[in-house]
């Protein structure tokens, strides 16, 4: 029975009690393991572009951070902006996120988050044991903020001479599905068409409030006619596109500034890793084992790349042992990346865009099928009144922030992308086994990101 469904605790058992036999035996096998020479090949394949690939992820990154600040000068004016990097969702709390920051001076609870010029949420708590603040998004069930709209022509006054002011909050599931906020409590029962904009009350002088007004929500929308239920279709992915954050803040805030960081290629995080298997232990799956482990402090989800591009990461459901890991390879059906991409073409072409999460579907022809679900228009316009004939554009595709032990900046692989918002099936070709397809083999010079402490491995 054991055999044909595992008991994780016993499955985790056992490796422990023959890790060190396995060890040796991937070591000393004859066939089916390593190739010194093929694995040198595949090497060179991938360091010939490890420098490329490393610039050009880094320069991504940056120019996503970059665009994250507000743009329109009247949301500058007497505040100031602190960037940060998102991490995983906070544990039981789907709409906070974690998000990284180099120093915490001068930050406070209830402070105001956006991205651009686009509102995302508050802070709700700070951790200054790990440098990491708690972002509440705007798309939870008790989240509430004041907004109102601007008309077509920048008014915030309708025909009548009224503002149609509202609370936003939470998403509309009921109407809209799982991309777009909802409504409550309009002033005026008369849609408005229009960009939504916070505009907190100030009940009290001293609150922080009046940092967010005029940072936008989104657009309001009305289905099935003039009657119909309104709900807001947001500028921003919420579920999967927040990768860089910026915290707002009084201009006269005092803030200790720090050095840049380093490229995460570069922060010494990364443990050179032995290829113990070419293949997946496994019949059927698309992985490998590599000779670090919980002793090495190897987190499960943790990133292994070769050069600047991403191979897999250390899988999170299946047990290694304190020396080996299992390494779940991008073509193994269910492995989900956070990902973002170069625009390599048209009106567009070197721009920065998030994508959001892409999920394996395995090898095809001519590269590895991921599913990707744009809940924005990559070039950013309405998702109203798309052309279904469009085709997309071809863009170079790294990963993103917003998973544990997995940086941003890691090459993926090349693929067209479709404009439109939905869901997609996308083939990344070009990808980070190239040096596989080229050679036959894995490359055996790859590296497992590791925590910076072994106190964290067990968090």
């Amino acid at each position: 029975m054991l055999s044909i469904r595992p008991v994780p605790a016993v499955d985790h058992a056992l490796n422990l009690a023959f890790a060190p036999i396995r060890v040796v035996a991937d070591l000393a096998a004859p066939l089916g393991w390593i190739r010194a020479e093929r694995c040198a090949k595949a090497n060179a394949v991938i360091a010939a572009s490890q420098e490329q690939d490393e610039a050009e992820g880094l320069a991504v990154m940056q120019e996503l951070e970059f665009d994250a600040m507000p743009f329109r000068s009247s949301l500058r004016e007497g505040r100031t902006f602190v960037a940060g990097r998102v991490g995983t969702r906070v544990r039981g709390k789907k709409d906070s996120v974690y998000l990284a920051i180099d120093d915490l001076s001068g930050i406070e609870v209830g402070y105001p988050v956006v991205h651009g010029d686009t509102y995302v949420g508050r802070i709700g708590a700070i951790d200054s044991d790990s440098s990491r603040v708690i972002v509440e998004l705007v798309t939870g069930a008790n989240f509430f903020v004041g907004a109102t709209v601007r008309g077509a022509n920048g008014s915030l006054d309708g025909a009548d001479g009224r503002r149609l002011d509202l609370i936003v909050g939470g998403l509309d599931n009921e109407n809209k599905g799982p991309d777009y906020l909802a409504v409550h409590n309009p002033s005026v029962r008369e849609f408005r068409p229009g960009l939504v904009e916070v505009r907190e009350p100030d009940l009290f002088a001293e609150t922080s409030t009046h940092l967010a007004d005029g940072y936008l929500l989104g657009r309001l929308t009305q289905l099935l006619g003039k009657d119909g239920p309104w709900s807001i279709e947001p500028l921003r992915n919420f579920e999967s596109g927040l990768f860089h954050l910026v915290i707002v803040l009084p201009e006269t805030a005092s803030r200790a500034g720090v050095e840049g960081k380093p490229s995460p290629l570069r922060d010494g995080n990364w443990r050179q890793a032995k290829l113990l298997s070419h293949g997946d232990p496994e019949a059927g799956r698309s992985g490998m084992v590599i000779g670090l482990g919980e002793t090495h402090r190897v987190r499960p989800g943790a990133a292994v790349i070769a050069g600047a591009r991403l191979l897999g990461r250390v899988s999170p459901t299946r047990a290694g042992s304190p020396w080996t890991s299992r390494v779940d390879l991008l073509s193994e059906p269910g492995f989900a990346v956070n990902a973002v991409a170069r625009i390599d073409e048209g009106e567009h072409g070197g721009e920065a865009r998030v994508l959001g999460r892409l999920v394996s579907l395995g090898r095809r022809e001519g590269g590895i099928a991921f599913q990707w679900r744009a809940a924005v228009r990559l070039d950013g316009k309405s998702s109203d009144g798309a052309d279904p004939s469009e085709q997309g554009v071809w863009g170079t595709v790294f990963t993103g922030t917003g998973l544990d032990d997995v940086p941003g900046g890691l090459y993926i692989g090349r693929s067209l992308l479709p404009l439109s918002t939905g869901y997609h099936e996308i083939l990344l070709t070009e990808s980070s086994l190239r040096g596989e397809a080229a050679t036959g083999t894995l490359p055996s010079r790859i590296f497992a990101r590791v925590a910076a402490s072994a106190t964290e491995v067990s968090k």
